[in-house]
């Protein structure tokens, strides 16, 4: 999730697809250039049969895990006579047609090919799996826990509200409340919705002259007009934010130690949940200096291709840098996708382990890796910074060359639902996109295009928001 200060570049989602060409030795690459140069499968004198080999998912397999299989066509001759192996055996000898012989070598190439992809697929299961054996134990202690049993509203003794009407850093569309429709528990579920605006002040406010204030439940510092209302104005095509949600945060925090969010995501175009943290204190400075971890966020768009990285999608992300213009968080950003499966459909444990020395997000089981990181660093050095110059000036090192910060603080959990936004989460490559980031009025624009993305949102709140099981939290002893 962008930050609360600043301006993010556009994600460069890093997605890993299976490819068995990708597994195959270059002996056997130059053999399989296209397709059309592969061994067929054999004469019609030779019997088949097909290997079913499982795949066990691997970090960021683009692929549906619950169905994952591949199949490899063996083909196997037909003999007669009492000994093929006798080749000298005139009532034995391959009868093959010099045209057949490419099909006994296509054989050949599919027993090598199968063997080798197993091989890749096993040793990629082995590397994850010896990631998060070794990854160093610590002594856990429980730091906050929260499963919604037995409420109808948020507990405020674990959770506050962010109260605010200016977007966040983001430029978002929607403000955020702490009205019953926007958040609300119910069965032992807390709902994080986003509603329109207008439902509640009627189409012509959005547009008309209308001021929306939060009034005291504001939670800027300071109160300022800016953060805590939304102006339209005919006159100047401006627009009232269109949507309402809900963010809320732990007043709970560790300092390393692991994350636990059972959640079943929204469905919706340009809606966008996140589950992140920000720090308790900010002792390296403004953001992004004091760093930001991003355990999950996803867009609930609907999938039309199977290039597309939406509601089938989620990515984590550490912002970090010494400012916001040198945010690099491409440096350690990664994406787990699953193309025939919805994050939106059922409830999902997003989780995250660190360490002093790693920092690990997963989804379900420690194994089934979204991003692991080395802790372990200078991360001033992994920047590449140091060499450049800042309006004339050398970039400065704001951690002085301390291994693991700003990632050394304690950090405090973030649940939100917010919709659209200019800071390059949604691309303006992303299809359908109504607005342009760098637009003069992309509110507007995301507004006017309402009868576009609204059928896309569930009826059911439910479904629209972010649903959220339970909440664990964590601390190294």
């Amino acid at each position: 999730m962008a930050s609360s200060s600043g301006h993010i570049t556009p994600m460069e989602e890093k997605t890993f697809s299976f490819s068995p060409s990708a597994q195959v030795p270059h002996f056997l690459r130059n053999q399989y250039r296209s397709t059309s140069s592969r061994p067929t499968s054999g004469p019609s004198s030779c019997a088949s049969s097909v290997i079913h080999l499982p795949i066990s998912p691997s970090r960021n397999a683009s692929f549906n895990e619950k169905n994952a299989s591949f199949s490899v066509l063996q083909t196997l001759p037909k003999f007669t006579g009492e000994n093929p192996a006798n080749t000298s055996n005139p009532s034995t000898a391959s009868s093959m047609t010099a045209a057949e012989k490419p099909a006994k070598e296509g054989r050949k190439h599919n027993l090598a090919f199968s063997f080798f992809a197993l091989l890749s697929v096993i040793l990629s299961g082995v590397v994850i799996a010896f990631g998060w054996i070794n990854t160093p134990q610590q002594k856990l202690c429980l730091a906050f826990q929260d499963d919604f049993t037995g409420r109808t509203t948020l507990n405020t003794d674990n959770w506050e509200y962010e109260v605010k009407a200016d977007g966040f850093g983001n430029k978002e569309f929607q403000m955020t409340t702490t009205q019953a429709d926007n958040s609300f528990i119910e069965d032992g579920k807390l709902y994080l919705v986003p509603t329109l605006t207008s439902d509640e002040v009627g189409e012509a406010a959005i547009t008309g002259n209308y001021t929306y204030s939060l009034n005291s439940t504001c939670t800027a510092f300071p109160q300022t007009s800016d953060a805590c209302e939304s102006v339209s104005n005919s006159t100047l095509g401006q627009v009232l934010l269109p949507v309402k949600s809900a963010r809320i945060r732990t007043k709970a925090s560790i300092n390393r130690g692991r994350i636990e969010v059972r959640a079943r995501l929204p469905a919706g175009d340009w809606i966008w949940p996140a589950i992140w943290m920000m720090p308790e204190d900010s002792v390296y400075g403004e953001w992004p200096r004091s760093g930001e971890i991003d355990i999950m966020e996803s867009k609930g768009n609907v999938v039309e291709s199977r290039k597309d990285r939406f509601r089938n999608s989620v990515t984590s992300t550490l912002h970090w840098g010494p400012s916001a213009a040198t945010d690099r968080w491409g440096l350690t950003s990664s994406n787990f996708s699953v193309p025939r499966d919805y994050f939106s459909e059922d409830f999902h444990t997003f989780g995250m382990d660190w360490t002093p020395t790693t920092l690990t997000t997963w989804v379900d089981k420690p194994t089934r890796q979204i991003m692991r990181l080395d802790m372990n660093r200078d991360f001033f050095a992994f920047s590449k910074l140091s060499h450049l110059l800042w309006n004339g000036t050398a970039i400065q090192d704001p951690w002085n060359g301390k291994k693991s910060a700003p990632f050394d603080q304690n950090f405090y959990l973030i649940l939100n639902v917010a919709v659209g936004g200019t800071n390059g989460y949604f691309s303006d490559i992303d299809r359908n996109k109504p607005w342009q980031n760098g637009g003069s009025n992309p509110v507007a624009d995301f507004w006017a295009a309402r009868s576009r993305w609204l059928p896309t949102w569930p009826t059911d709140p439910k479904r629209r928001g972010m649903a959220i099981d339970s909440v664990k939290m964590w601390q190294r002893c």
